[in-house]
């Protein structure tokens, strides 16, 4: 059998111009090739500059009576049949933060502030004011692919901010919008929860409650909750406001007494939302 060789290298020539041609009109795509991103794009070529977006963690917050949604305009009675009207609250919440079982996560970013020895110092920035008039906040850069079993979180500012003697922050910050509500400007110190309740039959105008109790967590276990990397991840709470006025009668109780019993219910009045 004879071979045509002058063919083969006619083929094998057409072949390399083809290749050249084919590579010269290719161009490099850029794009996010971090794989924690929101937005990581497998078939990029080279990273671009600044385009990556990441997954965030958030705190939703829904506001029941037993089983049905709170309407702020509703009565509800306590288990001693007495009925009450919550005008308005808002809480703090910090320290937030998923565990596997054996590590705990949290968000990224941080927050300067200046301690009670003049230095210098950082802490992770997830402090948020809850009120019945939004339902999903969110915390910041969550970056952890994983599948969890509990979280945590506290109620109120850490103590490290009630100890500082300056802090940076912006307008819009939970800490700078709280006002008097939420902050006692001669003591230097944020509360914990800020409550206007109403006990029907008693009074006319409804009583301001500061809440300023000790610091106290919340820790939620036996729960499955899976991070998938990229996604965003909420964190789910329901208050029940049921549990928070239990055993409360401004009949029998003065105020500094209406007060304890109602930090005494935070305890039991957030749960998990799952």
């Amino acid at each position: 059998m004879q071979i045509n060789r002058s063919n083969k290298r006619v083929s094998f020539i057409v072949a390399v111009i083809c290749m050249i041609f084919f590579a010269s009109c290719y161009q490099n795509v850029e794009g996010c090739l971090d794989p924690n991103s929101s937005n990581y794009d497998v078939t990029a070529d080279n990273a671009c500059e600044d385009c990556c977006t990441y997954p965030t963690l958030s705190l939703t917050v829904g506001f029941f009576k037993g089983d049905s949604a709170y309407n702020r305009i509703d009565s509800i009675p306590n288990n001693n049949e007495i009925f009450f009207i919550i005008e308005d609250i808002q809480m703090y919440f910090s320290d937030i933060s998923v565990s596997d079982g054996s590590e705990n996560f949290r968000i990224t970013e941080t927050l300067n502030y200046v301690d009670n020895s003049g230095e210098e110092q950082e802490i992770i920035d997830d402090v948020v004011l809850v009120k019945p008039t939004a339902i999903r906040y969110p915390l910041g850069t969550f970056i952890e692919a994983n599948d969890f079993n509990s979280f945590l979180l506290s109620l109120g500012v850490p103590e490290e901010i009630d100890d500082a003697q300056s802090i940076e922050l912006s307008a819009d910050h939970p800490l700078a919008i709280a006002g008097d509500s939420l902050y006692i400007v001669d003591q230097n110190q944020f509360v914990k929860s800020w409550i206007v309740l109403r006990q029907i039959g008693v009074h006319d105008v409804a009583d301001t409650l500061q809440i300023d109790m000790p610091r106290f967590d919340y820790v939620f276990e036996n729960l499955d909750i899976n991070q998938e990397r990229g996604s965003s991840l909420d964190l789910n709470v329901r208050f029940d406001y049921f549990k928070l006025i239990n055993d409360i009668d401004y009949n029998t109780m003065d105020k500094s007494q209406v007060i304890e019993q109602i930090g005494n219910n935070l305890k039991l009045a957030v749960e998990p939302n799952y």
